[in-house]
């Protein structure tokens, strides 16, 4: 929630870098679909909205961007929320992304 400031940096593969002047957005909590944590007892606990009710996906990756988890889901109109067991997966940077018919959402997590 508030305002959030992104900048781009692009860097070539000869190494030549160009980066990008700062944008903001400003997001509300309606626009704020997706929250994610691990919790004590390893269980990822993921929580968002959506609009309707439909199909989606839970997709888990490594910061690498391979999937580790995928699962298809129906989405209830308004507050879901599933639980995922981690301890298949070992320490490091996660990508949670909850996909619908109003596209995708992502947060980044950190397994201890």
């Amino acid at each position: 929630q508030g305002t959030n400031y992104y900048s781009l940096k692009q860097v070539d593969s000869d190494g030549k870098s160009e980066s990008f002047t700062p944008i903001s957005v400003l997001l509300s909590k309606e626009e704020q679909r997706l929250s994610a944590y691990i919790d004590s007892g390893n269980k990822l606990i993921l929580m968002y909205n959506t609009k309707m009710r439909g199909m989606g996906k839970i997709i888990l990756s490594d910061i690498s961007g391979k999937n580790i988890y995928r699962k298809d889901a129906i989405f209830d109109a308004g507050f879901n929320k599933q639980i995922i067991d981690m301890s298949f997966a070992k320490a490091g940077v996660y990508l949670a992304t909850i996909v619908d018919v109003f596209g995708n959402s992502t947060v980044k997590l950190i397994k201890q």
